[in-house]
């Protein structure tokens, strides 16, 4: 069961493998290790789950952050930018960046 769940797990493309590992005792695995995202930790548990011969997947795998607090400021202006999309805010004003098509409005700019 052992070569099941290795591949399982290097099968599995949001796991970084190499930083997780496994026991298994009476069909208990038990997946130990660091990776940086809870959403790999609960990808690795999925993997493993439904292979044969597993009754229950227990998970030891810690979450180890990869940004430092001065990194999370850059991170957050820059999904913040993504989502403004040709809006910016200058000191008091709101400037708004786009385009009108009035051939949709009947050809009057709405009020």
């Amino acid at each position: 069961m052992v070569n099941d769940v290795t591949r399982a797990l290097a099968w599995e493309p949001a796991v970084h493998a190499a930083n997780v590992g496994m026991a298994v005792k009476d069909g208990v695995v038990t997946l130990t290790g660091h990776l940086d995202w809870a959403y790999r930790r609960n990808a690795a548990v999925r993997a493993v789950q439904p292979l044969a011969g597993v009754v229950e997947v227990r998970s030891r795998i810690a979450l180890k952050a990869r940004l430092i607090p001065a990194d999370i400021g850059t991170p957050v202006r820059e999904a913040l930018e993504r989502q403004a999309r040709g809006i910016s805010s200058v000191v008091n004003e709101l400037e708004v960046a786009g385009s009108l098509d009035l051939r949709q409005s009947g050809g009057r700019a709405p009020a």
